[in-house]
């Protein structure tokens, strides 16, 4: 005999599926709704609290996914260039694994804070 499942989306009520037990319940919804991981299926057994705890569930998996996907906007944009730096210079950092390339921006911004603190300001060469 088929259960009756509450189907909750992203903290909303979105529908209702039939199925044997969870299992079933939960491949149904993956069917309708694909992989996302803030769908949430209660059975109709669980009465009003259990749909709630469902609801605030869904919402806050909901939340933390979009929260989490991708970076996001920054205050300012990096600008990205080509450097060349002598081999043993790269070594140095990539030496230390992964991250290597936010330890060079964190070194040459420590270096032009440093600068800044003793007044001291980067000259261009004019071209004769």
């Amino acid at each position: 005999m088929n259960k009756m499942f509450h189907v909750f989306r992203a903290g909303e009520h979105s529908g209702t599926v039939y199925a044997s037990d969870h299992a079933e319940a939960e491949r149904q919804i993956r069917d309708l709704y694909g992989p996302a991981k803030w769908v949430v299926a209660v059975p109709d057994s669980a009465g009003p609290k259990g749909r709630e705890l469902a609801r605030i569930r869904s919402a806050a998996l909901a939340d933390a996914y979009h929260r989490t996907a991708g970076r996001g906007v920054a205050d300012f944009r990096k600008e990205h260039v080509c450097l060349s730096f002598d081999p043993y210079v790269l070594e140095y950092f990539r030496r230390a694994g992964v991250g290597w390339q936010r330890r060079i921006h964190e070194a040459l911004a420590e270096h032009v804070a440093q600068a800044k603190l003793k007044g001291v300001e980067t000259s261009v060469p004019k071209e004769p």
